[in-house]
């Protein structure tokens, strides 16, 4: 199959906590935690001797969570959407390059500096108080260590050399995916994460189900995940995501053109709709998509670099495009 079809993850939180009370949410402190571009000031929320206790530690909690937030915090962002359904606040990131991700976080007061109890990783399957004890776990025994050590600058060496086991540690493989998300190791990855067989609809399930082409896994993932996380062109997103990479444009163009409809400002809708569009010859509504992504959202489009690539290669050589370049 050549290169496995990859959905990148894109962060978004949801906070869990009592029957919502625009009074009593951490509103303030996460749009304040999110000012920048990194994530990790959204780790400086986290109450970390309330997390011990959910995770059954000591105060070695909070060496462990330092070591999960230096695997996890160094993702940077370029977006997010905050917003409410039913009890729950939401919070979309969207991840730089490119990805998603729903945290679901506990919290247990508005106010103070660290307003979260824990959160629930959407990508991951897994509590972050489940992590930290994970990782706490591993730093106990040798094998362990070296792995904690080693994993994020050669995962797929660390993961053959951790011991049987260790790998049943929930927090080893989803570790181990994590460090592989920059180098070429995903699938084996993913596959170690199928071991523990986790009931959680998360979000790593739709990338093995990509992986392997089987679109009934990914729609029953996806279907357990709009049910938690409700409406979001995120979801839209990775779900015409996956079509595109199965070449089911059909379904791209149905789902997306609504969603473009409720949520016409999510830029990432637009290039799988365009490639989709160029791949049917239908190079005019293309190019008004274009410029939508040149005028609306400040895209400065490299069109040179398009010249000899498989799907945008004839739309550049067509009449079409001649003319909407001389008319722009």
């Amino acid at each position: 199959m050549g290169q496995p079809f990859r959905l990148f993850l894109i962060l978004a939180v949801v906070l869990v906590g009592p029957a919502l009370r625009a009074a009593e949410l951490p509103t303030e402190q996460v749009e304040r935690a999110l000012r920048g571009t990194e994530i990790a000031p959204l780790f400086s929320l986290v109450d970390t001797s309330r997390l011990a206790d959910r995770a059954g530690l000591d105060e070695a909690a909070v060496r462990a969570f330092d070591r999960a937030r230096e695997h996890l915090g160094e993702q940077r962002f370029n977006r997010y959407r905050l917003y409410t359904r039913d009890e729950q606040l939401l919070l979309r990131i969207d991840l730089a390059p490119r990805g998603l991700n729903w945290l679901e976080l506990s919290w247990h007061k508005a106010r103070g500096d660290t307003p979260l109890d824990d959160w629930h990783d959407h990508a991951l399957g897994i509590r972050l108080s489940e992590l930290v004890a994970g990782v706490a776990m591993l730093a106990e025994g040798s094998d362990g260590r070296r792995f904690l050590e080693a994993v994020s600058e050669n995962p797929r060496r660390a993961w053959r050399r951790l011991d049987e086991r260790s790998r049943r540690n929930p927090a080893a493989p989803r570790l181990f995916w994590i460090a592989c998300d920059s180098q070429d190791c995903q699938v084996d990855a993913l596959e170690a994460l199928e071991q523990l067989d986790d009931p959680d609809p998360a979000l790593w399930k739709l990338d093995l189900a990509a992986a392997r082409q089987d679109r009934g896994a990914f729609t029953e993932t996806m279907e357990a995940l709009r049910d938690r996380l409700g409406p979001d062109p995120g979801l839209v997103w990775l779900t015409a995501a996956e079509a595109l990479g199965q070449g089911d444009c059909d379904a791209v163009v149905h789902d997306v053109q609504d969603a473009m409809t409720e949520w016409p400002d999510y830029q990432p809708l637009y290039p799988v709709m365009i490639q989709c569009l160029v791949e049917r010859e239908q190079y005019r509504q293309a190019l008004q998509f274009f410029g939508v992504l040149e005028e609306h959202f400040g895209v400065q489009m490299d069109w040179p670099s398009l010249q000899n690539h498989p799907v945008y290669g004839k739309l550049l050589e067509s009449e079409v495009f001649r003319e909407w370049k001389e008319g722009r």
